[in-house]
């Protein structure tokens, strides 16, 4: 044989060296929990975070434009303010006329208070949860180390909380998306 074969059998062994000495470590490194953060987390569960259910009464803030003293809203949310409820920016309502505006459409909310954009306080009574834990009319609860769907009622929600019944105080409420009967591993 010439040398150019020696070479090129040389050369395919090398290759074939080094392709099986990578397929080993590659088998090594998924074999490792760490590195597999999938098969980690099918063993101890997927992180996610929890916060604990308590029924309490609590404030929702409503954005609202005050011009002049008056507020316009909508027919769907005139029902969400009420005579005395106070303003953050100090003003209060004072009434609620069930009267349309005619150059906008929107019914007429009397309030003492500066012109200017600010929110209107409403308190409720029930639980308190961030919008994102709310799947429709459905959230899910830790319950012994799995995911499960919870049907609930919202009662009212400003655009970060909604106020819910349907929970216990003390239950685990998840924050974070996931499957119903998903194993879970609880971070605070």
């Amino acid at each position: 044989m010439n040398k150019s074969k020696y070479y090129i059998l040389a050369g395919a062994a090398l290759i074939a060296i080094l392709a099986i000495n990578r397929a080993i470590e590659i088998s090594r490194e998924n074999a490792r929990e760490i590195f597999n953060t999938a098969r980690y987390n099918n063993a101890h569960g997927e992180p996610v975070e929890v916060i604990t259910a308590q029924n309490k009464t609590g404030t929702l803030k409503f954005p609202v434009a005050v011009r002049y003293g008056r507020i316009l809203v909508s027919s769907a949310r005139v029902n969400d303010f009420k005579v005395g409820q106070t303003l953050t920016s100090g003003g209060v309502i004072v009434n609620i006329a069930r009267r349309i505006d005619l150059d906008t459409g929107l019914l007429v909310i009397t309030a003492k208070a500066p012109s200017g954009n600010t929110f209107v306080r409403a308190e409720y009574n029930g639980a308190f949860v961030p919008l994102s834990a709310i799947h429709g009319d459905k959230i899910m609860i830790a319950h012994d180390g799995r995911a499960t769907e919870r049907k609930i009622t919202v009662i009212a929600q400003d655009m970060e909380h909604a106020v819910i019944r349907g929970v216990q105080d003390g239950e685990e409420i998840i924050l974070t998306a996931i499957e119903p009967n998903t194993k879970i591993r609880k971070v605070r």
